[in-house]
């Protein structure tokens, strides 16, 4: 969902669509739910990636604050 949102915004109307979002807007699929099943695939996948993303600023935040902290008691 924050892709489509993404793609909507104004500013990123004339900016070419990543190959793999563009490969999915444009064709036509044989039937609908191969489409939906296509879609089903790379939202799980869009999913995961959040995730991880998630995870990573999360340990880089704690990190961030552990070393502050270490600096701050002077070791």
């Amino acid at each position: 969902m924050r892709v489509i949102k993404q793609l909507l915004r104004p500013k990123l109307a004339d900016s070419p669509l990543p190959a793999v979002i563009e490969k999915y807007l444009i064709t036509t699929p044989e039937e609908p739910t191969k489409f939906a099943t296509i879609l089903l695939k790379e939202t799980k996948q869009l999913l995961a990636m959040d995730r991880y993303e998630r995870q990573a600023l999360s340990r880089r935040k704690f990190a961030v604050r552990a070393l502050d902290e270490a600096k701050r008691d002077g070791v």
